[in-house]
């Protein structure tokens, strides 16, 4: 933290900070670091990534663990394949941020119809996490 605050005096223009916790993820980023990443936080995602399922390709948690950004490819058997945003919806549930199709990222209305194979990422409550993921879930 310290030497990337000193970079950063020395005209360095971006720099990154490997800190131990959220806490200091906050000072680093309010004595000039761009970028701090915290050491737990980064273990935790890729360790809830694991666990969640070989559909979950990354885990972003923030807000003290409150919420979670998921990326996830939706799986052939998956209930919400060959259906539109609107018709999945849950108001205040999940938004889906992104949507991969044919490696182009697009960012989804409620007519974006969902394909297996489509790599999505949305947000969601982590209260929440198990009702939503069996939505997009399959039998994997």
């Amino acid at each position: 933290m310290v030497t990337a605050a000193y970079f950063k005096s020395m005209g360095v223009p971006n720099t990154v900070s490997l800190v131990s916790s959220s806490g200091f993820a906050v000072i680093a980023r309010k004595i000039g670091c761009d970028v701090a990443v915290p050491v737990k936080d980064t273990v935790v995602d890729s360790i809830l990534s694991h666990l969640r399922g070989k559909s979950v390709t990354g885990i972003h948690t923030f807000a003290e663990g409150d919420l979670e950004i998921i990326e996830y490819i939706i799986p052939d058997s998956a209930p919400v394949s060959g259906r539109t945003l609107k018709d999945i919806s849950i108001p205040g549930a999940f938004l889906i941020l992104l949507v991969n199709k044919d490696n182009a990222y697009v960012i989804p209305s409620g007519d974006t119809m969902l394909q297996a194979g489509d790599k999505i990422i949305f947000i969601v409550h982590s209260t929440e996490n198990e009702k939503i993921m069996g939505l997009f879930r399959g039998t994997e």
